[in-house]
């Protein structure tokens, strides 16, 4: 039986992750670009660029506190075969109710613990999103 590796990976776009590397202090290597027509890349957790969730966090915060639109999956990978990916499941956003009863359908299981996760997920930024509505912007020299 082959082992995986669960994965946490937020996809955005490109320009908005460049942005938030040097700020958050994550090795421009973590982005990886994906191909596609809508100009987004990823980042994942842990890897090799990203192993501190603090720092995969600070990335989610960026995004959550700019009203960003971005997409987190938990992805599993195959580490006999070079952190190939073998499932892919949406957490954020949520389905809507339609997309959660197929789900529910085929797996309830799986389905109840995905919504669990995305309600997690969901709570979260909005606590993030909150916070930084208090925070005062910092002014000083460093930032300059």
């Amino acid at each position: 039986m082959t082992q995986t590796e669960t994965k946490w990976l937020i996809e955005a776009p490109e320009n908005i992750l460049v942005e938030a590397l040097p700020i958050v202090g994550l090795d421009p290597n973590a982005m990886r670009v994906l191909v596609g027509p809508d100009n987004d890349a990823a980042i994942v957790y842990p890897s090799f660029f990203c192993d501190l969730p603090e720092l995969w966090m600070a990335v989610l915060a960026y995004l959550a506190q700019r009203n960003v639109l971005f997409r987190i999956y938990l992805i599993d990978t195959d580490p006999d075969d070079r952190g190939h990916e073998t499932a892919r499941a949406r957490v954020y956003p949520r389905f809507d109710d339609d997309m959660q009863d197929l789900l529910a359908s085929i797996n309830s299981h799986e389905s109840v613990q995905l919504d669990r996760y995305s309600r997690r997920v969901e709570r979260a930024l909005n606590k993030m999103r909150q916070h930084a509505q208090k925070v005062e912007p910092n002014l000083t020299t460093e930032w300059i």
